[in-house]
């Protein structure tokens, strides 16, 4: 007995050692195995990232970069859906959606709440939405949290929401990790996608440049040939014929090289102030003018070009009108002439009124118009919309173009909209109290494409011209 009581502590103390050592592996067996997991998902996020990374890379388009990006976002948090949105070359901020239904452009309020939740802490982090305002919510897609995240330091500005409908700390801290490396990626993609958009519209623009430089090349070498060649053959002819001429032929002869002579000085005198105007050595001399009475000659000296189909209402302006009148006629002038050319039938509008600190000239034709994306295009340089209407009727294309630069000389603009019903209608808008003697290159300039609109509705009539 007393050997069995001697041997049973032995034994206890044997199985106990035993079990703790079975209990250690078994725990040690638990840590490395998940340190193993932990690694083998670690692996697969780093995997994940790298792969995502390089499809977005792959990518020429500045929009499909984007779409690309909310698409790899979508599927490495698990989300509902996913928007991403950069600073576009614009200067403006554009967004992509990607959720069940698809990808899709984001619409511009939820591109701003999702840059005003990114600009409250610049670390990637899990927002409870219903934690946030109404109108938070409803500007971004329908979801309970949203992971948002910032790139840091990209070359563009880029954000990127993770929209879920799970309760917050549902993404591991270990894939919001993962997320923002991935977002900073993404960054460098849209910023590369952006850079070779730009750099192709660059490319093509110089190319559509040379090509209208070809193109004015030749219209100006007709303009200038075909008066000289008039001008020389009446010369040549009233010459040889001497007094074998009576003197209607005579007279006919030299009244049509007089003819040719001033429209040679126009096509000289429109280059001249076109180069004038691009160097800013033209200067302003600024003169009261009745306005009445300076519609009245704009309307006579077009009443040729335009088979008096003028139609002219000057609302009454008070106070003092003062601009540089040659410049300001050059502009309508050029306008009407414009319309005439492009509408050859329908009443050819010219309407004049004040608004505020500017007078407002609309001229407004009914003729074929132009298309929307040509509106701005028309004011460029060697840009000719109809080049066998050009070759007919003469012309260099500047005509426009010199309008445009005149107004930002007067310290005004010039937009384009459409008329209603059809036709063209042009919106020049001066200042009417032009300091004198002005150097252009002190006047601000033209905000191209602003709006300038005709009011509605007048509560003063106004009086035909």
């Amino acid at each position: 007995m007393a050997s069995a009581s001697i041997w049973t502590p032995l034994w206890l103390s044997a199985l106990a050692g035993a079990v703790t050592v079975t209990v250690l592996g078994t725990v040690l067996l638990v840590i490395g195995g998940r340190r193993v997991v932990a690694r083998s998902a670690e692996y697969q996020r780093v995997n994940q990232l790298l792969a995502a990374s390089a499809r977005t890379a792959q990518l020429r388009a500045f929009d499909d970069a984007l779409l690309t990006a909310a698409e790899e976002v979508k599927a490495m948090t698990h989300a509902s859906s996913a928007l991403c949105a950069a600073l576009d070359a614009h200067g403006e901020w554009v967004g992509m959606i990607v959720d069940g239904d698809g990808g899709k452009p984001a619409p511009t309020e939820a591109v701003a709440a999702l840059r005003e939740l990114a600009e409250e802490d610049h670390t990637a982090r899990e927002i409870d939405l219903h934690e946030r305002l109404l109108t938070t919510r409803l500007a971004l897609p329908p979801a309970r949290t949203v992971v948002v995240t910032a790139a840091r330091d990209g070359a563009v500005p880029f954000v990127a929401g993770s929209f879920r409908d799970g309760r917050i700390s549902r993404v591991p801290s270990s894939r919001v990790k993962t997320l923002q490396s991935f977002v900073d990626q993404a960054a460098l993609s849209v910023a590369n996608a952006r850079l070779f958009e730009e750099i192709e519209a660059a490319y093509l623009h110089q190319l559509d440049l040379n090509r209208q430089k070809g193109e004015f090349v030749a219209t100006v070498s007709h303009e200038l040939r075909t008066p000289v060649a008039a001008i020389i053959g009446t010369i040549e002819t009233v010459s040889r014929l001497g007094d074998r001429l009576d003197d209607e032929r005579r007279a006919n002869l030299l009244a049509g090289a007089v003819g040719y002579g001033e429209r040679l000085s126009r096509v000289i005198e429109e280059l001249l102030l076109v180069a004038a105007a691009e160097q800013s050595t033209s200067t302003i001399r600024s003169v009261e003018i009745d306005l009445p009475g300076f519609v009245r000659q704009i309307v006579k000296e077009t009443s040729v070009a335009t088979d008096g189909r003028v139609v002219a209402t000057v609302r009454p302006v008070s106070g003092v009108i003062r601009t540089d009148e040659s410049k300001l006629q050059r502009v309508l002038l050029n306008l009407i002439e414009n319309a005439a050319k492009y509408a050859p039938d329908g009443p050819i509008e010219i309407e004049v009124m004040a608004a505020g600190a500017r007078v407002v000239f609309f001229v407004t034709d009914h003729g074929p118009g132009i298309a929307a994306a040509d509106r701005e295009r028309v004011f460029e340089r060697f840009v000719q919309l109809n080049q066998s209407l050009t070759r007919s009727q003469g012309g260099l294309g500047l005509g426009l173009y010199l309008c445009r630069q005149l107004a930002t000389v007067l310290d005004g603009e010039l937009v384009l909209t459409e008329t209603p019903g059809g036709g063209c209608s042009f919106c020049l808008a001066v200042s009417r109290d032009l300091s004198s003697t002005v150097e252009a290159a002190d006047a601000p300039p033209s905000a191209a494409g602003g709006v300038l609109r005709r009011p509605a509705k007048r509560a003063v009539a106004g009086a035909a011209v």
